[in-house]
Order: structure tokens, then sequence, then C-alpha cells
């Protein structure tokens, strides 16, 4: 089965396209982006920053179309998906129309498209989607199901004056709504995560900019931390989905430890800001666990054992191949270990709720400790550094189908990922 992808975007977007467009690859025959010369309320879009977004996605076909003025922006919602399904591969079988803060779990739809066949007399699917307000991490415990898969014999089925149905359209076509896959949404939306610039560019321009005034709704937003409620869907409800936020790391302050390092290009990464550097996040974590053992897989030059020694009621243990420590001073809660983790005890590993993984980034041997793991049963959260790095990293995330959070926004900027076991 044959699976085209359209992604509608527009520059304001940019913070997500990567991720959208790396979402979808491995279940795409082709993936168009279709991009309007101008954002919907009339003003200029980037085409410089369009032609860097398609350098950077050479698999992805960036379209660019010319905007006119006297139609709403709604038309052009619709428009753009049309221009898009013309240009996709002939001999496809479905189109997936997706709008850029829409990222898709690649494990669990590759595993629907396998019981689409299964499904002849159905021509088109509204997908289930989870959604988030301000963080990656506040997600509404309502769900929607804004994402459509259809047919490609009906994609072209667009009325472009249907203003307010947009995806709904293909809700004409026999269409089963809150599609999931093991009772879970394969679609995470991202639709308001943004600063408050990034939301008041997006109220600005979107297609929905005259239905209420949003930049006086989004200013009064961000006068004050989230409270659990968003002025999107005021009837929504949220949790945090994260053990920890970013407020808190910002207060951990690591001078102290930092002197500790020899290496100095170390010591200045050690105390760079979350999203940036991952040691703020560790150093958080310790603090939420007293009197524990704590484990460090991939030692390094020892900067994050260092990092989880900030709670000093915790006990480290930090692993490696070999001896590269460039730490003077070792706190006394640390104990450096050269050898293997999968040798230690197992009731001794039973006993940590907490395991730091950073070593080789081949992918491999990092699957081989997680399946180390879960065939012995540990239960805890596992932190896993430089998910984004490389391919074989990216890989071995996406095949994760454990409970698992991305958390590079603040961890480090090679990728963070939180698993719970």
């Amino acid at each position: 089965m044959k699976i085209s992808t359209v992604i509608n975007y527009c520059s304001n977007e940019e913070r997500f396209i990567d991720d959208c467009i790396n979402s979808v690859l491995e279940f795409s025959t082709d993936v168009v982006v279709p991009v309007s010369d101008h954002f919907f309320d009339g003003s200029s879009e980037n085409l410089d920053t369009i032609q860097q977004n398609q350098n950077k996605n050479p698999k992805a076909k960036f379209l660019v179309y010319e905007w006119e003025e006297g139609k709403p922006a709604r038309y052009w919602h619709n428009y753009s998906r049309l221009v898009a399904a013309q240009h996709i591969q002939s001999n496809c079988d479905w189109i997936l129309y997706l709008d850029t803060d829409e990222i898709v779990d690649t494990t669990l739809f590759k595993k629907f498209i396998k019981q689409i066949p299964l499904k002849p007399n159905i021509n088109s699917y509204k997908l289930a989607n989870y959604w988030y307000f301000r963080e990656p991490y506040y997600r509404a415990d309502q769900m929607e199901d804004s994402v459509v898969l259809v047919r490609s014999a009906y994609a072209t089925n667009i009325n472009l004056n249907d203003y307010y149905r947009e995806r709904e359209q293909f809700e004409y076509h026999n269409t089963p709504r809150m599609t999931k896959v093991d009772n879970t949404p394969m679609i995470h939306h991202y639709s308001w995560v943004r600063s408050k610039e990034e939301m008041l560019n997006k109220v600005r321009t979107w297609g929905h900019n005259k239905d209420k005034d949003w930049s006086s709704l989004v200013e009064e937003e961000f006068s004050r931390p989230f409270n659990g409620t968003c002025f999107v869907h005021t009837n929504y409800t949220f949790q945090n989905t994260a053990m920890f936020n970013k407020e808190d790391l910002e207060k951990i302050n690591l001078l102290d430890l930092s002197i500790c390092i020899t290496n100095i290009e170390s010591r200045g990464f050690f105390v760079l800001n979350p999203g940036q550097e991952h040691y703020p996040l560790l150093a958080h974590i310790s603090t939420l666990y007293n009197n524990a053992l704590l484990y460090d897989i991939g030692t390094y030059r020892g900067c994050s054992a260092l990092a989880l020694s900030y709670n000093k009621s915790n006990t480290i243990k930090s692993f490696d191949i070999g001896n590269f420590i460039q730490i003077k001073n070792t706190p006394n809660n640390i104990e450096w270990i050269v050898g293997n983790f999968m040798e230690q005890p197992i009731e001794e590993i039973h006993s940590s709720p907490f395991i730091m993984l950073d070593i080789d980034h081949s992918g491999k041997t990092e699957k081989e400790i997680l399946d180390f793991l879960v065939d012995n049963n540990w239960h805890g959260h596992l932190l896993l550094d430089d998910i984004h790095l490389n391919n074989e990293m990216k890989d071995f995330w996406s095949n994760i189908t454990l409970e698992k959070y991305d958390i590079t926004h603040m961890g480090h900027w090679s990728g963070t990922g939180l698993v719970i076991l």
C-alpha cells in the first residue's frame, strides 16, 4: 500500500517542520509540502526560509503557490491541499493530510496501516490526536481527530468554497472518527505549543484570525504561569505529562559543581541552559529522589554523574568500559566503575528508580541495554541522551514502543528522551 503525505506549511511553523517530515518518511512514498507565497493575512512569506527548509529536507517536495487577495483565509487551507494532491505520485493509494504542528507516532501509524486492507468499504479515516498547549508536556485530557487519511481517488474532491469544513469534507466517504491503535492516538498535535511571540504570529496570520480577539487572549495567557486551562478550548482540562518543568530546571545552579571539571570546554558546557545541555535536567532529577541509588551508564568525562550528584543524599554509580574521567575532587556520593553495567546484581538494579544512558550512539548497544532492563522487569525512569544525533539513534528512539517523552526542549540540543518502564 502506497501512502503520500501532504503537509500544510508556513514559516511560522518552522519549529515543527523537521519533526513532522521525519515522522512520516518511513511509510510515505512521497511527501509534498504546499506553501503559499503569502501568509493568509496577505503579508509576504519568507521564501528564503522556505528554501532553507527544502535544502534541509531533500526527501520532501516543497511546492510554493501564488496567493491572491480577496479570498478568505480558510479558502487557502483547502486550496493548499488541492494543489498538493495534484502533485503527488499518481500511483499512490492513500493521502495523509497533516498540518506542520501534527507529529505522527511512526511506530503506531505503521501498525495501523497494516489493518487498512482489511476494511475495503472505508474511504477515509479521521485519526485521533493528543492536543497540547504552551509546552509539549501540557496535554489535554480531551482528544481531537484533526488529521485525515483519505483514498487518493477522493483526494481532489475538495470544495474550495466550503470554508468551514476543511478536512471534514472527507467525512462524506464513510469515515470512522477518533481512530486509534491499541486505544492510543497516533498523532501529537502541538498547534499551541509556542512562545508568546510565536503564538502572536500564529493568531495574526492563521485561518481563524477573525474569529476572536486572539492577540488579547495571548497577552493575558503569558501574563502568568500556565493555570491548567486554555483560551482555545475553555472546557479542556490538562495534565502535566513530564516529571518536571522548565521553571524548576532554571532554578538549578551548577557553578559550584563545575569547578570539579578539569576540561575547560566541558566546564563551559556544564553550566549551559536547559535545551542546550542536559546537566540542569539531571541535577533537578536528583532532587526528585532521596537516599536512592542512581545509575549513570556511559561515564566518559564524568559530567553526567557530577550533575546527578547534586542531591548529596543519593548514591551515583557511573559505568564505562574505560577510564576517561576528567573530574577532580570527586563528590563523596559518586562511585566510578570501569565495567559492564549488565553484570551488576539484578537485585541492586531493581533497587534503583533512575538510569541515565549515554553510550556509543550506535542505537544497537542502547537497544541491548533497554532490552536487558525490560527482560529483567526493571521499573523506573530511563533517560536517553542524543536521541536525534544520527540516523541510528533516531531509529532506536522511534522504535521504542514503551511510554516515552521527547524532552529535548529541556535537555540536550542533540535530543533527550524519557522512557517509563
